[in-house]
């Protein structure tokens, strides 16, 4: 009997926090497979002003289907280090497709605008 409660407690023990105001919680999900998944984790951390989980959100910029998400929580979350990635998530070939795709673009550009703002580092100014 004590060994089945010892492996129930090292079992309780070794799972991660379901918590969901946890932030590691959230972190852990922004590389599910699936996407909704990964915007609800970077919605949630923006929501809990997460800034631990900066450069994990930073990454997801290149996900297509991630990337305002991502940006509008990097207006938050960012800090100097995600600049980089932020400059490079800036997609210069608006105007190359469908009106729904150039607005979309024009849309997540003005988000990495309003987060590059917000970090206000000098490399984000004009050149």
């Amino acid at each position: 009997m004590r060994l089945l409660a010892l492996g129930f407690t090292l079992s309780l023990l070794a799972c991660k926090s379901r918590d969901a105001n946890d932030p590691d919680t959230w972190i852990g999900r922004l590389d599910d497979k699936d996407a909704k998944v990964r915007v609800q984790a970077v919605q949630q951390l923006r929501k809990l002003k997460a800034k631990q989980a900066a450069p994990q959100v930073a990454a997801l910029l290149k996900d297509p289907m991630v990337k305002e998400d991502a940006a509008l929580a990097l207006e938050d979350l960012g800090g100097p280090d995600q600049v980089d990635a932020l400059l490079e998530a800036v997609d210069t070939t608006v105007g190359a497709g469908s009106v729904t795709a150039a607005r979309a673009t024009n849309r997540t550009n003005a988000r990495i605008a309003e987060a590059l703002g917000n970090i206000g580092d000098y490399r984000a100014g004009p050149a």
